[in-house]
């Protein structure tokens, strides 16, 4: 029904429906229509008339939402975004030392697809191994098989038993070495442990390996990088070492 009333002076119910005679016509909600609202405001019904929704007084990305169970939209805060690659330990040596340790809170294999450990640095000592121990074990438990390729030639290693992994033996005295080791901690089998693939560059060429330790683990809490001769600081100053969490 329009705004007309026969004469009389009575506004009578109306939809703004341009369609309709002397119905008011659309409104025009593009700076022509006014409220008595604040900036930002948003509308929506509650069923019987229209409310407002005051917009953020200090926007900080919240997102409009109908939370469960809720009648009406309402803004939230949004949900930090999760990194893929998370770093959980880093370090960067200061000085020539005997190893890097990197410990932290531990980190349950469930709550991750991988670890990723990266190490670029320095070794001090011509042909030495480096080697690594998981969770400060060093049980006669490491398994682990070498493929070292340099000069178009490779030579194959497996070792039993062992008290570490050895990712990679160093050549030259004080040459760059650079590697990432992918760990996994596995609970699929009977007796959970943790298993490790990984690939090194330096003098001695490139060094593809891969392995376990088998020590009864559900998360990952250390690992330690470190050169044969314990007697000597080995790894050198600027040396860094990180490790990371790939989320699920």
């Amino acid at each position: 029904m329009g705004f007309s009333g026969g004469g009389s002076n009575v506004l009578l119910p109306h939809s703004h429906d341009g369609r309709v005679v002397q119905d008011g016509g659309p409104l025009d909600f593009n700076s022509i229509t006014q409220s008595q609202s604040l900036a930002g405001q948003v509308f929506y019904s509650d069923g019987v008339a229209l409310q407002q929704l005051a917009y953020p007084g200090v926007p900080a990305g919240e997102i409009l939402t109908a939370a469960a169970a809720s009648t009406a939209p309402s803004w939230v805060a949004s949900a930090s975004a999760t990194p893929v690659y998370e770093e959980i330990a880093s370090t960067t040596l200061g000085v020539d030392t005997n190893d890097i340790t990197l410990t932290f809170a531990a980190v349950n294999a469930s709550d991750v697809a991988q670890f990723v450990f990266v190490f670029n640095g320095g070794v001090a000592t011509a042909g030495e191994e480096l080697q690594v121990q998981v969770n400060g074990s060093s049980a006669a438990q490491y398994y682990m098989q070498r493929l070292d390729m340099a000069a178009g030639a490779g030579a194959f290693s497996q070792w039993s038993g062992e008290t570490h992994w050895k990712p990679y033996r160093t050549q030259a005295l004080g040459a760059r070495v650079f590697g990432h080791m992918n760990l996994q901690v596995d609970q699929t089998s009977q007796v959970p442990n943790i298993l490790m693939s990984s690939t090194f560059i330096g003098a001695a060429g490139m060094a593809q390996y891969s392995g376990n330790v088998d020590i009864t683990a559900t998360s990952l809490s250390e690992i330690k990088i470190y050169a044969g001769n314990s007697a000597d600081p080995l790894i050198t100053a600027g040396s860094t070492a990180s490790i990371f969490k790939i989320n699920i």
